[in-house]
């Protein structure tokens, strides 16, 4: 049995205030067409499933935690640019279960903010393939302190790793509040230099990109005589896409120019992330009941990034 507790998330080595963690294995089935005259028990006959074998195992990943100034500039904006790059992912839902995957590559990453919370950020990656290895710690039981120790463990990174924050460093997350948009100032779109024309509540940015493994028939048959399945040969990144989900409220009179926008700067905690050519894809401005305020909510497709 475990709590939730004990368990620990790390990104390309670093540690992240994991919320949620998830790396399914599908054994994918090579199912056999031809006829098949099998029974099952005694008096059944018809035939139960089909002749099949198993190809090289599956994995799809996905990470969810709270975005901190650290994690964001050492390892998700450096990401976005180098999106073909390949990075580690280790976690271990509970004490002495470690997982760990190598050559992840990211799938679709998101960052988020909005009222009442931290930044946060959910990551989905392919990884190619899944290490072994045991990974030591104090028990959170019997720490104190709130401390994970990593002085003498290869696989965590040296020094004392502040897992509950005590020290209020920046391993801390970002609150929403910490954030801003900052639109082109120009007469035809949005301003928020005191003119009050528009109020951002809340905002959401997905970069995502298809990743395809490409496989090859490369048996070989090891010292044991047991052939095994060959992971993918290699891997291709298609294009990435980009979209951005704002939703705003309307100080002035009416809001005309939310079609298109050349610029907009997103500044977390004093790190900005420029993107650039954003076109409207969809907006909403429904009634709301007598207890609410009516925002506007407008999603965008996004064309260019500004270089790092």
């Amino acid at each position: 049995m475990a709590v939730g507790y004990e368990g620990v998330a790390y990104l390309d080595g670093q540690l992240c205030l994991c919320t949620a963690a998830s790396v399914p294995e599908g054994r994918t089935r090579l199912d056999s067409a031809s006829g098949y005259g099998g029974t099952f028990g005694v008096d059944v006959s018809p035939g139960i499933f089909s002749p099949h074998t198993y190809d090289w195992s599956d994995f799809s990943g996905s990470l969810g935690f709270d975005v901190n100034q650290r994690i964001y500039d050492d390892k998700l904006k450096p990401m976005i640019y180098a999106r073909e790059a390949d990075f580690p992912i280790l976690y271990y839902p509970r004490y002495g279960t470690p997982q760990r995957f190598d050559e992840c590559y990211m799938t679709s990453l998101s960052l988020a903010a909005s009222e009442a919370a931290s930044v946060a950020s959910t990551l989905a990656f392919l990884p190619m393939q899944q290490d072994t290895g045991q990974i030591k710690h104090d028990r959170y039981e019997e720490n104190t302190d709130g401390y994970i120790y990593g002085k003498t463990d290869e696989m965590l990174p040296a020094g004392e790793i502040p897992a509950l924050n005590p020290c209020g460093t920046s391993i801390n997350p970002i609150p929403f509040w910490k954030t801003s948009l900052e639109f082109a100032s120009s007469p035809s779109e949005w301003t928020v230099d005191g003119t009050g024309i528009v109020e951002v509540i809340d905002w959401t940015v997905t970069f995502g990109q298809d990743v395809t493994k490409f496989f090859g028939c490369f048996a070989t048959t090891p010292s044991s005589g047991i052939v095994n399945p060959v992971a993918p040969s290699y891997v291709g990144i298609g294009p990435m896409t980009v979209t951005m989900d704002i939703t705003v409220l309307i100080m002035d009179d009416i809001l005309q120019n939310f079609e298109n926008l050349s610029t907009v700067t997103i500044n977390i905690d004093g790190s900005t992330l420029i993107v650039e050519n954003l076109e409207l894809s969809t907006s909403t401005d429904d009634l709301q009941t007598g207890a609410a305020v009516v925002p506007v909510s407008l999603s965008y497709n996004v064309y260019e990034l500004a270089a790092a």
